[in-house]
């Protein structure tokens, strides 16, 4: 039986049916869901809308800032501060000296342990918004303003 090619190369092919009923079928696991306490961290974030502004002083920068680029510069800020404590940072909720462990992914075995550090390390910051944004600005308010 000889069938001209139709443009679709799915048409000479039989339809697929399972070899086993459904009924054997295991439904797949999901993980499980947020607990409650990350649920409220993740709605007590600030939006855009309530974030801090920061003005640099005008003695240093003399052009002024738009709105996105106080917000960003008060992020900056936050930042820098030698201790750690960042208001951004939801990853700081561990106590310094806290100890953490890296896994083996396979056998879930310590390979490594580490102390946490936020105490004495900055968490630094990365400036990357879309061309154009003034992001040269941000960087001389910011030295600036230290």
């Amino acid at each position: 039986m000889s069938r001209e090619y139709d443009g679709n190369s799915h048409a000479l092919c039989q339809p697929f049916t399972p070899t086993s009923p459904a009924s054997n079928l295991t439904p797949p696991s999901y993980p499980a869901p947020f607990s409650l306490t990350s649920k409220q961290k993740l709605i007590q974030l600030p939006s855009g809308s309530d974030l801090p502004t920061m003005n640099p002083p005008h003695s240093m920068i003399r052009t002024p800032l738009l709105p996105h680029q106080k917000t960003r510069l008060a992020f900056l800020w936050d930042q820098e501060f030698p201790n750690g404590q960042s208001t951004y940072n939801i990853l700081a909720t561990s106590p310094p000296g806290s100890t953490f462990h890296a896994r083996n992914i396979i056998t879930n075995q310590v390979v490594r342990s580490f102390e946490s550090l936020l105490a004495n390390t900055p968490p630094g910051g990365l400036l990357a918004d879309y061309m154009g944004l003034g992001q040269t600005i941000q960087a001389i308010a910011l030295i600036g303003t230290s």
